[in-house]
Formats: structure tokens, C-alpha cells, sequence
């Protein structure tokens, strides 16, 4: 696959669009994704734009403040182009904030539009070990996995 300009550009389109998202601009996605585009994270795997703007809208009702901001992003010598990324937002009616890290692998088309968009983070990590009573199991299992 060939990273000409007009796809680096509309990388650059969707990364812009993914920074400044919000319940208003949720609907532009279709300027972005085939109708049949996969989003995947380590919560869900959905097919279609629908149903990928019901997991963007859903995060706006379960957070406070979402925001995304690519740190860099790189073009894969096939087939797949990968964004760094961190993720902010606050608890829902509470003032404690999250970060994450992660990374998107990101499939576009002949026609520049993304076909396929896949969540890369570690949810153990940066979620599970930060939840009062399930934190502690996951670094015990940590453990005996490291040995």
C-alpha cells in the first residue's frame, strides 16, 4: 500500500477530527470511516459507523471531559498506519482524572476513507490496578505470572 498525500492527508483529517471530538461533531465520523468500518478496543469490537458513534457517544454519558491528543503518529510500510496517543477525561460526578497511554492501528482505503480502527492499551495497567478491590488481584496475578 502506498502512502501517497491524499491519505496522509486524510490521516491527518481523522487525527484533527479525534482530537477536537465532542457530542456535536460525533455525526462528522462518516466524513472519515467506510460504512462498514471495524473499531476495536479492549471492551468491544463493532462493525459499522452506527455503532462506532454509539461507543463515541457513550463515552461522553460514562466521563467527564474526554479528550484524545496524538502525541505522533507513523506510516507502516503495508498496510496500517499507528498513532501514539493519550487519553484524558474525569470520573463521572467525581473530580479524580485519568490518562491513558495507547496506540491505533489505523486501515485506510484506496478511497482514503478508515476501514479498520484498533485500540492498542494496556487496561490492566492504566484501568484494573487503579480500581479499589479488583487493583489488588490483578498485581497479585502480576506477580504469578512473572514468577
Amino acid at each position: 500500500m502506498a502512502w501517497d498525500k491524499v491519505k496522509q492527508a486524510k490521516l491527518s483529517d481523522y487525527v484533527e477530527f479525534f482530537e477536537t471530538l465532542s457530542p456535536e461533531t460525533i455525526d462528522e465520523l462518516e466524513q472519515h470511516v467506510t460504512s462498514d468500518v471495524n473499531f476495536v478496543d479492549p471492551f468491544q469490537d463493532v462493525t459499522g459507523v452506527e455503532e462506532m458513534k454509539f461507543v463515541l457517544s457513550k463515552m461522553f454519558v460514562d466521563t467527564d471531559a474526554p479528550k484524545f491528543e496524538v502525541i505522533d503518529y507513523a506510516f507502516g510500510q503495508k498496510q496500517a498506519a499507528y498513532l501514539r496517543w493519550d487519553f484524558t477525561f474525569k470520573s463521572k460526578n467525581k473530580d479524580k482524572s485519568w490518562r491513558f497511554e495507547g496506540m491505533s492501528e489505523i486501515h485506510i482505503n484506496d478511497e482514503g476513507l478508515i476501514s479498520k480502527h484498533v485500540d492498542h492499551w494496556d487496561s490492566a495497567s492504566q484501568l484494573y490496578e487503579k480500581i479499589t478491590g479488583i487493583g489488588s488481584m490483578v498485581q497479585f496475578l502480576k506477580k504469578k505470572v512473572a514468577g
